[in-house]
């Protein structure tokens, strides 16, 4: 989006491409991503997309997966760390 006059637009965009699909999957969607972009649809007086999607957050499955033996379950760390397994696999394939 190169303009604020562009949201209304873009959002109407981003409902159409999730006519396509019946489950919405984010990492940390739930408590962030959908209630923020919410609110914009609301601002721009359309109607949000998400009530018939279903809606898979895998950041809670994760904490509750992985709680006991990483104390932080952010985006970015597990980021971090996939790099950190792909990079150790790559050494011992050689």
């Amino acid at each position: 989006m190169r303009d604020y006059g562009e949201e209304k637009s873009q959002l109407a965009a981003v409902a159409q491409f999730l006519e396509a699909f019946k489950v919405l999957v984010t990492y940390n969607g739930k408590s962030f991503d959908q209630p923020l972009l919410e609110t914009r649809y609301r601002m721009t007086r359309q109607k949000p997309p998400f009530s018939r999607l279903q809606h898979l957050d895998l950041l809670h499955g994760a904490r509750r997966l992985w709680k006991l033996r990483y104390n932080n379950c952010r985006w970015w760390s597990w980021k971090i760390r996939s790099w950190e397994l792909s990079a150790r696999a790559t050494c011992r394939a050689r």
